[in-house]
């Protein structure tokens, strides 16, 4: 009998093993799962955010091509648990306005050729100037950027048509540079008898 009762403890104390042994390993199977579930979780809702992006500007292309008197019915559910809207051309307008954009300044250095200068009088100068990449840009010079000197040299055009050292500050819309003033130009490259 203290046989059969030292077999029956061992078989228990076998099977307690196994069962602590299966759950360690459903607990690293657990931990796995969660592991991959979050890593696609973090990758659909990537996913999702781009898709529903998409989603938002073809809708709103959609509902701003609409005229006025347009009408457009939505439905929505399944046939037994069917709900409708219908939208105006003007409602949809009204729902469907995007902000404006709007530019950001930025200072931009680098070599300009003076192309012209124009003196209005003391206060009021601007310069037409030709950047490195051939784009040509109208600047106005705020009153107090440049001294006597430059001016007089901008004035007699001794600025020999070579390129100057500016910085200037530019509006920056979807990557065109707009309303450039300047700030500073380099007195060394003008000729400033």
């Amino acid at each position: 009998m203290k046989c059969q009762q030292s077999l029956n403890k061992s078989a228990r104390d076998k099977e307690l093993d196994q069962q602590v042994e299966l759950s360690r390993l459903e607990k690293e199977n657990q931990s796995i799962v969660i592991d991959a579930l979050k890593h696609a979780n973090e990758n659909n809702i990537q996913a999702l955010l781009q898709i529903s992006q998409s989603a938002d500007e073809l809708k709103n292309s959609l509902l701003s091509r609409l005229k006025a008197e347009d009408q457009l019915q939505l439905t929505s559910g399944h046939q037994s648990n069917q709900q409708s809207l219908s939208v105006t051309g003007k409602v949809a307008r009204e729902v469907t306005t995007k902000p404006r954009e709007t530019a950001t300044q930025k200072i931009v250095s680098g070599n300009y050729q003076i192309l012209s200068a124009g003196f209005h009088d003391l206060n009021n100068v601007s310069l037409e100037l030709a950047g490195t990449d051939g784009e040509v840009l109208k600047v106005t010079v705020p009153d107090g950027v440049l001294n006597y000197q430059q001016a007089e040299a901008l004035k007699n055009n001794a600025w020999n048509r070579s390129p100057v050292l500016m910085q200037l500050l530019v509006h920056d819309l979807r990557g065109k540079l707009t309303r450039p003033s300047l700030i500073s130009i380099n007195d060394q490259m003008l000729e400033t008898d």
